[in-house]
């Protein structure tokens, strides 16, 4: 009885930390959003001392905005470049929405050189109302 015991907590604590270091939550959500992301990959990530969570989410948005210039690798890139990868999908995102022309590297290179690409979209999309109002 006693030994049942102590292997039923050796199994609870290593079911723990299995949840707790592995990736399932974004593997899932991954898959319910229909993008195709390996769960070794979203793993590999954290061996990369790369947030999954943030290149996982930004997949997924830009595979819901249809943007598909955007990868994995990309992001990752861009990440380990010392970007803000939400930065850029959020304004990918924005530009496209607003059909205002955006390309995919000039985003990248933006927000490297310290440019907030979601501040200079939300600009052109105000420059953009004004002509209409004012016509």
């Amino acid at each position: 009885m006693n030994s049942i015991f102590i292997i039923g907590i050796i199994a609870l604590i290593v079911l723990l930390f299995v949840f707790y270091f592995l990736p399932f939550g974004l593997y899932f959500v991954s898959k319910l959003t229909g993008l195709n992301i390996s769960f070794i990959y979203i793993t590999g990530l954290q061996f990369k001392k790369i947030p999954a969570k943030i290149i996982v989410r930004g997949l997924i948005i830009a595979h819901n905005a249809e943007l598909k210039e955007i990868t994995k690798e990309k992001l990752e890139k861009h990440f380990k470049e010392g970007g803000d990868v939400d930065n850029v999908i959020n304004a990918l995102t924005l530009a496209k929405s607003n059909n205002i022309p955006l390309k995919t590297e000039d985003a990248f290179k933006s927000n490297l050189k310290g440019v907030d690409v979601i501040e200079v979209i939300q600009k052109a999309i105000e420059m953009k109302n004004n002509e209409k109002s004012d016509n």
